[in-house]
């Protein structure tokens, strides 16, 4: 399956380019398809495993791209003030990470603010209070006709490419292009937000969420051809061959390792090595003292802590493949009854999938229900004695911590990943390999020692560690390319 699931990656990416150029080469407006390769990539992985939208579920889409009112954004003209530097978070998350390099910004009198659409990270700029640019939404509405009909002729050029087979059941890649500019709008409104944003904050710099979102992506070479800088910074884990699809033009990595994978890539983006954002954040954040008070009792009644962090059915695990990692976990926490298992679900988890350890003496489940939910688990991290996941950030964010981690795997889907060919992750692909990993880190043995020193001899190698930290040294490189920036211009 995983070698499959690979073989589809790069049938659908190769399909993708080549589309491209037939586009280009066709007339057709096609700027919008350049946005969406994250929704491709969701809708690619749907058709996979036979779970693409029903006919009604295709129509309704097209109904809202038509009926549905409207939303046009606009920046508040009061606000109409210029700025070095627009940070612009899609998730609270983004925010908070991104928090830290705006209040070094502050110190050193360079002017920065927020921006978004969404309410929520609204509210979060409001309790902070930081400056922002407030964007209001109003409903109306237009004709989106052109849209659709430009919708159509995209998914009727495509209607000649080629399909996939998987198991005799063939996946056609004009129908992962249908699926896939039925979210346009997102694109339509993130590009409507950044026109408003040119126009009136006038910055020289743009840090957006996440790198590879839609609405990075439909913003970055719009930021590049408009003299723009755009910036990202590191959160989790990467996905190097992204990079081929983005016209970012600045990435602040956790390290060197990064540095150089993406220099392979993309020759492109500036990559600098400045430490993790988010475990300089972690480190003031709230949940420490809740955390410890949770954990205290089980450390005096267990021999080890295991914190387990899956992140559910998604892009790069499968329902299937999450389902059986999950009866592995189930027999490990049978046979170890001296370990006690926190299970922390992740947002996009669903906790009917944790049925089977209901009630379990040695187990806790934290789901969105529980008080500690809503702190980061870096604070759990930090209290453990090992982690078990399948290929999520928290695996690093551990090793960070020398905490001995621990890969899940039964199906094989993860196996293309390059955090998980690093030399110090415990890689399990049997409900029996993850019962004698566990017992190797009981025990303290040979290969589990040797892990570790793995560990950090990468550790060494992936985090920037220094006095400074990171979000000063953003800062520095920030201000030192506001200065080439004016230096320029003068």
């Amino acid at each position: 399956m995983s070698d499959l699931r690979v073989l589809y990656r790069l049938w659908y990416e190769k399909e993708y380019d080549l589309f491209l150029l037939k586009l280009k080469d066709s007339g057709i407006e096609h700027k919008i398809l350049l946005s969406l390769f994250p929704v491709l990539e969701i809708a690619a992985l749907k058709h996979f495993e036979n779970k693409q939208p029903s006919l009604i579920a295709r129509l309704k889409w097209n109904y809202y791209l038509l009926f549905k009112r409207d939303e046009k954004y606009i920046l508040n003209k009061d606000q109409a003030k210029q700025y070095d530097v627009i940070f612009w978070p899609t998730q609270p998350k983004h925010y908070l990470v991104q928090l830290p390099v705006y209040q070094q910004l502050k110190k050193r009198n360079i002017t920065s603010a927020f921006v978004t659409n969404t309410s929520a990270i609204q509210d979060l700029f409001k309790k902070e209070n930081v400056d922002y640019l407030h964007i209001d939404t109003i409903a109306q509405k237009r004709n989106r006709i052109h849209k659709l009909k430009n919708n159509i002729k995209i998914h009727n050029c495509s209607k000649n490419t080629s399909s996939f087979d998987i198991g005799g059941r063939k996946i056609k890649f004009s129908n992962i292009i249908r699926d896939t500019l039925t979210y346009r709008l997102t694109a339509d409104q993130a590009k409507e937000i950044y026109s408003e944003v040119k126009e009136h904050a006038k910055p020289k710099i743009i840090f957006f969420g996440y790198s590879f979102s839609i609405l990075a992506l439909a913003n970055d070479r719009d930021c590049k051809k408009d003299g723009i800088i755009s910036a990202s910074l590191q959160m989790g884990r990467m996905m190097y061959y992204l990079f081929k699809y983005s016209c970012l033009q600045v990435f602040y990595a956790y390290g060197k390792e990064v540095k150089e994978k993406i220099e392979k890539v993309a020759q492109n983006v500036d990559v600098k090595d400045v430490g993790s954002l988010k475990i300089e954040v972690t480190g003031y954040s709230p949940g420490k003292e809740e955390v410890n008070t949770l954990v205290s009792p089980f450390k005096t009644n267990y021999k080890k802590i295991g914190l387990v962090a899956f992140s559910g059915p998604g892009l790069t695990v499968s329902f299937n493949g999450h389902v059986e990692s999950l009866k592995a976990l189930k027999s490990a926490t049978e046979k170890f009854k001296d370990i006690y298992f926190i299970i922390k679900l992740h947002p996009k988890d669903k906790r009917h999938y944790y049925s089977d350890f209901e009630n379990v003496e040695n187990v806790l489940v934290i789901d969105n229900q529980h008080p500690i939910f809503k702190f980061d688990i870096i604070h759990l991290v930090k209290q453990c004695d090992f982690v078990m996941s399948g290929a999520s950030t928290s695996l690093i964010e551990s090793a960070y911590w020398m905490k001995p981690v621990i890969s899940v795997d039964l199906t094989g889907e993860l196996q293309d990943i390059d955090l998980l060919k690093e030399d110090f992750i415990l890689n399990c692909r049997t409900s029996e390999e993850l019962q004698l990993t566990i017992q190797s880190i009981m025990v303290n043995d040979p290969i589990f020692l040797k892990k570790m020193a793995s560990m950090k001899t990468y550790i060494d190698y992936a985090f920037r560690k220094e006095d400074a930290q990171p979000s000063e040294l953003v800062a520095d490189d920030v201000i030192n390319r506001l200065q080439n920036f004016r230096t320029t211009i003068n």
